[in-house]
């Protein structure tokens, strides 16, 4: 929400109307693999496939390079990042908020014919889609109880606390504005 209020105050103090901004919360944002849907929104589609077929390359070949984010497991995680896809199609300013998962959907496996879960380390080699922003870390308090101060007030004391350090994941848009 800090790009909200942000907005909010810049666009006061150039005397212009706010610009509104969804801020839009969902414990999972299953992306699926961004580059394909990056080269065509942005039309390099056609432009990196010649490209690349011309030194001898499938640009299918590419693509099955790139590791899905691990950011879900399935039908709401999916919706929540179409939904951020079509807010950036619509050029519709917009921040989804959800848990950046080290390990997410887990890795199918078969030993001697049976099946094994691991876990899925996408985040092995990095990913060029996220930029992390520690500067932006915050602490983020768990579980506890509420006491009440000597003027009546009630405050929360947590019982454990966590950092949140917060990574940005560009949704290049199809045919937006910017």
């Amino acid at each position: 929400m800090k790009s909200a209020v942000c907005n909010t105050k810049r666009a006061k103090a150039k005397g212009k109307q706010p610009q509104r901004h969804v801020c839009y919360l969902s414990m999972e944002f299953l992306m699926g693999r961004l580059l394909g849907d990056a080269l065509m929104n942005l039309g390099l589609y056609e432009p990196a496939a010649k490209l690349l077929q011309s030194h001898g390359v499938k640009i299918a070949d590419v693509l099955d390079q790139e590791r899905d984010m691990s950011l879900g497991n399935g039908g709401l995680g999916r919706l929540a990042a179409c939904f951020m896809d079509s807010l950036a199609n619509q050029n519709i300013p917009a921040t989804g908020y959800g848990i950046n998962y080290r390990y997410g959907l887990f890795r199918q496996v078969f030993e001697n014919g049976h099946q094994k879960e691991m876990p899925d380390v996408w985040r092995e080699f990095g990913s060029p889609w996220e930029t992390c922003r520690p500067s932006e870390t915050v602490e983020i308090g768990l579980f506890g109880r509420v006491e009440m101060d000597s003027d009546g007030n009630n405050y929360w004391i947590p019982a454990k606390k966590l950092l949140g350090v917060p990574w940005d994941i560009t949704i290049p848009s199809f045919g937006a504005d910017s």
